[in-house]
């Protein structure tokens, strides 16, 4: 009689050790709550390290179930929203989840609020989860949930501030956040407040007595305005930048964001206009700021809803060489001193001028225009910044790309332009990965139709010079 073969185990998979505070979550749950600290949380903090979304935010929601399901309802939204612009089905029980953790965060919330005694812990909570049910609602398009949290946090806030935050560094850090969160609610939430220039109000009679009081600009809250302007033009991160194809639908809510800086760049330039000799020197800096911003995203804007033959086509941008001059010409007027990393004393130019230099650089073709932006960037190479460096780097492989073979003055036709970029910046390695792909429009092909596939898209891999 053969032998029975002894029984072989089924294949089993792997599971990593989960925190104890996990043990009462669901398999979704917990894959959401993985997404957030791994792309949501890196979304929302952006390319500079951020106390609040790249450290207390991952450690709260470790240790509190309020700010955990808060995240986790985030996190669900954002994959959702993923999936629609993707086109792909999304599960009914994946629309739920965020309105399901949502409610479980507030219901959390209110224990906190019952069981827990004042003082840093139980702030540090309601702080945090009354600013991500914020980010959620304004993410919904929901202002009044939005401004219902948001006042509700910010009057905590307040008390707690008085107290001198309880010796705790997580107060400064929390005021930083709401600062942030006033700029998004005022950006995303009044659209009807903007205004074009020629309104009749802007040019009323001003009587003396009714005359505006001087601005008083805080250039924290401006450069918080101006890195969210960065995050929508280049899409950066602590890791790179994308530029996606001209044409490309805004998604919700960045309208209005850029909307906004046409509002305040007109308030300021009226203020300007009526204190004359007496505005500050912070204030005239600003509005030039300001100014070179609005060129930028009026191209943004213009080249994303322009009608054409061929709706992605790069030869749009074209039309606009006269306000990329304009760039040039503003950037030029600004104090820079040269190998600076900053450009005035409360704007860096890492997020004030480098950003909309690079966009110009990449997207207007113009010879002249690109040698000026690459004297301007040149100023601000910076060998212990490989972000700033790396960008630079990849900005000059592009031009080099996309004039090959031509003389310098010759138009660059719209078959050799690149269209899209994905630009990642290994700062350990020195290395700046580039992955790009050109315009899928030949001459010789047929209509406008365009074919888009893996094989064409291009990889380079440079190095970062330690002298350049």
């Amino acid at each position: 009689m053969p032998k029975t073969p002894p029984i072989q185990p089924k294949l089993a998979v792997s599971l990593s050790l989960t925190s104890p505070t996990q043990v009462d979550l669901t398999p979704p749950e917990r894959w959401h709550l993985h997404f957030f600290h791994n792309a949501t949380a890196r979304l929302c903090g952006a390319y500079f390290h951020d106390e609040f979304w790249h450290a207390l935010i991952h450690q709260l929601s470790e240790e509190q179930p309020a700010v955990r399901h808060a995240v986790i309802a985030m996190s669900a939204r954002q994959r959702e929203f993923e999936r629609a612009q993707l086109r792909q089905a999304t599960e009914s029980e994946q629309q739920l989840l965020s309105l399901k953790q949502c409610n479980k965060a507030i219901r959390s919330l209110r224990k906190v609020l019952a069981k827990e005694p004042p003082g840093v812990a139980r702030n540090q909570v309601v702080l945090t989860t009354c600013a991500v049910l914020v980010y959620l609602a304004l993410f919904e398009d929901d202002p009044k949930i939005a401004d219902c949290h948001f006042h509700s946090g910010y009057r905590l806030l307040r008390e707690w501030q008085k107290d001198d935050f309880g010796g705790s560094s997580s107060g400064p850090v929390l005021m930083r956040t709401f600062s942030q969160l006033q700029i998004h609610r005022t950006t995303c939430t009044n659209p009807t407040t903007f205004v074009e220039e020629n309104d009749p109000s802007l040019f009323s009679p001003v009587v003396e007595d009714s005359r505006p009081t001087k601005s008083d600009v805080n250039p924290e809250v401006v450069n918080h305005f101006i890195t969210v302007l960065g995050w929508t033009l280049l899409q950066n991160d602590r890791q790179g930048f994308s530029l996606a194809l001209t044409g490309r639908l805004l998604r919700s809510g960045e309208a209005s964001v850029l909307s906004m800086l046409r509002l305040w760049r007109m308030q300021l330039k009226r203020s300007v206009l009526i204190h004359g000799d007496n505005v500050s020197q912070t204030d005239r800096d600003t509005l030039s700021i300001l100014s070179l911003w609005s060129e930028v995203i009026h191209i943004k804007l213009s080249t994303n809803g322009q009608p054409a033959l061929n709706e992605h086509s790069e030869l749009r941008f074209d039309n606009f060489l006269s306000h990329f001059q304009r760039v040039v010409v503003l950037a030029k007027s600004l104090p820079m001193a040269p190998k600076s990393s900053s450009v005035l004393s409360d704007f860096p130019a890492k997020t004030a001028i480098i950003p909309p230099l690079l966009f110009c650089g990449f997207k207007c073709r113009d010879w002249q225009v690109r040698r000026q932006v690459m004297l301007l960037l040149q100023g601000f190479r910076d060998h212990e910044d490989a972000w700033v460096s790396g960008s630079i780097l990849a900005l000059e492989e592009i031009i080099k790309i996309e004039s090959e073979g031509i003389a310098p003055g010759e138009m660059i036709s719209d078959y050799a332009r690149v269209d899209s970029m994905r630009v990642d910046i290994h700062a350990k390695d020195s290395q700046v990965s580039i992955r790009y792909r050109r315009s899928q429009l030949l001459p010789a092909e047929l209509g406008n139709s365009r074919i888009i596939s893996d094989e064409m898209w291009e990889n380079k891999l440079l190095t970062i010079s330690a002298r350049r």
